[in-house]
């Protein structure tokens, strides 16, 4: 008993997608577009907002520790510091969420929209349910 010949073709490997090509693929519409520039928009505004607060307790911070010692209220200093600890912070995260909108296209407008429709499921779902 012979066997049928083999074909000696090799296997097929899938195609890998390069990064330019999954770039290209993506064109934002019109109004992505336009909700990506208000995002820019609401994100330099409150970017602003964060460092005037940064900015207005550094001075209050300053003008505490121009204060005698001995009518300084401790719990003032406290708040000063924390508020100061926290604006950074809050500037930080808002640089590196600008970067992600600036950076990635898709991510933030899915993120916006993903919140919007859940709220939308959630109006739906609570109609539906009578409340």
């Amino acid at each position: 008993m012979q066997s049928e010949g083999t074909s000696e073709k090799a296997p097929i490997a899938p195609m890998q997608m390069s990064q330019s090509a999954i770039e290209r693929d993506y064109a934002p519409s019109s109004g992505a577009r336009k909700i990506r520039t208000i995002l820019f928009v609401l994100l330099a505004i409150h970017m602003a907002l964060a460092w005037v607060y940064f900015i207005e307790q550094i001075i209050g911070l300053i003008q505490y520790y121009n204060v005698p010692k001995d009518i300084r209220d401790y719990n003032a200093a406290f708040s000063y510091i924390s508020n100061v600890v926290f604006g950074a912070i809050l500037i930080l995260y808002l640089a590196v969420y600008i970067f992600a909108v600036f950076k990635y296209a898709r991510i933030p407008i899915l993120i916006a929209v993903n919140v919007t429709f859940d709220n939308i499921h959630e109006a739906q779902a609570s109609i539906r349910n009578g409340r």
